[in-house]
């Protein structure tokens, strides 16, 4: 790229170095040489990253700029870079985002056991917490991160914060071409994600398959050594730190179970267990939607997005248009002296379907007797274009 500058649309531009290379693009070290818009926040020599895709004779890898730039803009939260601008420039779209001043964990971790210098464990938690905190702020807008891995956090030794980069690959679950697993690096990913001979059904991505990989990063952070490449078994930090606590222990082998079911709710329970505490969870049957719990406290529950109309609201689900005011209900049922819930659609505009296991397949929601880890799914494409998972309460789980 020329060193001369580059006028983008909220500010000029002048790149310094190239950073890397990657599959998808270059990334550049530049800094802001004039300001264009004064309401970002943003000043004259500040530093910068820019990305520019590389070519693709379907111009895929623009596609995935964009789309980064489309997650990026909505973003606000401080260990997340700032999105800067988005312009074209040279027979190509440059993405300009705020610049972390530090190492990946991936050269910090390195760099520490190099020297018999291995995290202790406050160091650890203060890594561990940043990268909770950021990982919930993103499920709470929908988002999966897809690539979370030790190159694409940072650590900055000025501020003592780490920061979560590179949403390459991240995507928004509303969206019905999300739901399948798309690639992610190889090492770090689960195994829903990148194993070819799980079947269609069994490879989505899904929150569990961020709390998946960041379990693998937190091993790497404690013992400096890569994660296993197979992944049949969780990984055990004890097998190389002997002085860790019981709890990091557990959790980081609970984040890392092969089948994503056995794994935590959300990243909330994952934080919460690492740090030694127990996390409350409902003693009645609940939905999980990202970081929503959604309990099941009534014999007859509906579910929908009109508060006059239903008993649980849908109204964080950004497009709650497509969702009808009394979308579906569950309701308690007894069999043979014992409980179950059934799920029904209430006459949905855009359907309640249920994955049925045995028959691998969408199937519609009427009286439909739930069973644990089921997936409820609204939308009238396949998969559905939302989804929700059904758990129960460990005394109600029946054989």
């Amino acid at each position: 790229m020329s060193v001369q500058a580059i006028p983008g649309t909220n500010a000029e531009y002048v790149v310094e170095k190239q950073l890397a290379v990657g599959g998808m693009g270059k990334v550049f070290l530049g800094r802001i040489q004039d300001v264009y818009n004064k309401n970002l926040g943003i000043s004259k020599n500040q530093k910068v990253i820019l990305k520019e895709p590389l070519s693709s004779p379907d111009d895929q890898f623009q596609k995935k700029l964009e789309q980064e730039k489309n997650l990026l803009s909505i973003l606000n939260h401080p260990l997340i870079p700032k999105f800067i601008d988005y312009f074209f420039y040279n027979g190509n779209y440059l993405l300009v985002l705020e610049y972390i001043d530090g190492l990946t964990l991936d050269r910090y971790i390195k760099k520490r056991y190099k020297s018999n210098n291995e995290l202790n464990e406050t160091e650890f938690h203060k890594i561990a917490n940043d990268l909770f905190d950021a990982l919930i702020y993103l499920h709470s807008k929908k988002i999966l991160h897809r690539d979370l891995k030790p190159g694409n956090v940072m650590f900055s030794e000025k501020t003592k914060h780490t920061y979560l980069i590179d949403f390459g690959l991240a995507a928004k679950k509303e969206s019905d071409e999300v739901l399948f697993s798309e690639g992610g690096t190889e090492l770090w990913a689960p195994p829903e994600q990148v194993d070819q001979s799980l079947r269609p059904d069994q490879r989505i991505t899904t929150i569990q398959s961020d709390i998946f990989s960041l379990g693998l990063v937190f091993y790497f952070c404690l013992t400096g050594v890569l994660p296993p490449k197979k992944k049949s078994i969780p990984v055990d930090v004890s097998k190389y730190r002997k002085n860790i606590s019981p709890a990091i222990i557990a959790s980081i082998k609970k984040a890392t179970e092969p089948n994503p079911d056995k794994r935590f709710l959300n990243v909330l329970h994952f934080k919460t267990e690492l740090n030694g505490h127990a996390y409350k969870i409902p003693d009645t049957p609940f939905l999980v939607f990202f970081n929503e719990i959604l309990p099941i406290k009534k014999d007859v529950v509906i579910f929908g997005r009109s508060k006059d109309h239903s008993d649980v609201v849908l109204e964080t689900i950004k497009d709650a248009k497509f969702i009808s005011r009394q979308h579906f209900k569950i309701e308690k049922i007894v069999i043979n002296g014992k409980p179950y819930y059934a799920i029904t659609d209430l006459d949905s505009t855009n359907f309640t379907r249920v994955f049925h296991p045995e028959l691998k397949k969408w199937v519609f929601a009427n009286r439909f007797i739930l069973q644990n880890n089921d997936v409820i799914g609204i939308g009238r494409g396949t998969p559905p274009r939302l989804q929700f998972v059904y758990y129960e309460p460990t005394g109600m789980m029946k054989s």
